[in-house]
């Protein structure tokens, strides 16, 4: 949990002790103190509406396994258990990098790849912010004119903070969604 993310359950629980309060003695209490309670219920539902932005870590030295079939144009996904994730990829150890394999109970992985061509492509994660129940990500899909003697699928893997409340991550290349993945 991020330091903002505990601002939220805060006001939230702050408000919702300022309602029983209210309800309580609603006959006792004065119209200052009755405009007091309308406007710290409006500042927390609009605390518990903005976006917060989400801390993006790119995983390197992964490829994806034989077995898996992309879709034409850009395949997103989300792994949330390492049984996947490790059905999905491999690591290119070599001797002098290092492999960062993620802990699933604090992050969960999120991947945009390109089908095998003979065109060099650079896959780019922007952001991530969460609002609400939805996490967006953002990212950016540069195609290189010149083709390339081989074909190579061309994929982009990073983790993200595990937030739960989180049912829907929405993927979109610039302004253009490309894809709803519901969580379970």
């Amino acid at each position: 949990i991020t330091k903002n993310e505990k601002v939220v359950p805060c006001i939230f629980c702050y408000s919702l002790l300022t309602l029983l309060l209210f309800f309580k003695s609603s006959c006792m209490l004065s119209a200052k103190y009755r405009v007091l309670f309308i406007l710290s219920m409006f500042i927390s539902c609009f605390a518990i509406a903005q976006p917060q932005p989400l801390k993006i870590t790119p995983l390197d030295n992964l490829f994806l396994n034989n077995n898996i079939h992309l879709e034409r144009g850009l395949n997103c996904m989300v792994f949330t258990k390492k049984i996947d994730f490790d059905k999905t990829f491999g690591f290119a150890k070599t001797e002098t990098n290092t492999i960062k394999v993620p802990n699933f109970d604090s992050v969960q992985v999120l991947m945009i790849a390109l089908p095998a061509n003979n065109h060099d492509a650079i896959l780019t994660f922007i952001s991530a912010t969460r609002a609400g129940e939805t996490v967006e990500v953002y990212c950016e899909v540069h195609k290189k004119n010149y083709p390339l003697t081989y074909t190579a699928e061309h994929i982009a893997v990073v983790s993200i903070p595990r937030i739960k409340g989180v049912n829907t991550i929405n993927f979109y290349e610039g302004n253009k969604k490309v894809k709803s993945v519901k969580m379970k």
